[in-house]
């Protein structure tokens, strides 16, 4: 048998540092695409249907998915500052 080397084996990561992980890169590629294009509120919606689409089942903290999502955000702003 292989050994698992997945982030959330080897870490013992959580869903939602899952979660955050993958919506932090998906927020860097897309940030200036939102700059240019939408806003605020637009990209969030579209990290939140990443989200729940790649990870339905729901978090049991209360507003996790909101602080994650807006969490990724912040940090692709910061990254391109740009956006701030």
């Amino acid at each position: 048998m292989q050994p698992d080397f997945s982030v959330e084996t080897t870490l013992g990561a959580g869903r939602n540092c899952i979660v955050f992980d993958e919506l932090r890169l998906i927020a860097y590629r897309e940030a200036f695409a939102f700059k240019c294009d939408g806003n605020l509120e637009t990209f969030q919606a579209r990290l939140e249907r990443v989200a729940t689409r790649s990870f339905p089942t729901p978090s049991t903290i209360p507003g996790a998915l909101d602080c994650i999502v807006r969490g990724a955000i912040y940090l692709a702003a910061f990254q391109h500052r740009e956006l701030l």
